[in-house]
């Protein structure tokens, strides 16, 4: 019997230390730090195109390229 119970509180440790799964999921948002999140990337973006900010769009690249005042440039910064 206390093999038993030593046996099962020696899984639960292991499942409880267990490394958690990576999640894989693409979704590309900003402040997710999975593999397919982009924190590093957007942490990093005005550093590498040498710029003090880089300006979030939330919208799709078609609407904001062909959407109302597309090809109005407002300056000071990247396109992104």
């Amino acid at each position: 019997m206390l093999g038993l119970l030593a046996l099962f509180g020696a899984y639960v440790a292991l499942e409880y230390y267990r490394p958690k799964p990576l999640d894989w999921s693409p979704t590309y948002i900003n402040k997710d730090k999975i593999p397919y999140g982009t924190f590093v990337l957007f942490d990093q973006l005005p550093r590498l195109l040498g710029t003090d900010s880089v300006a979030t769009v939330r919208q799709s690249a078609y609407v904001q390229l062909t959407g109302p005042g597309a090809g109005r440039h407002r300056g000071g910064g990247a396109l992104c």
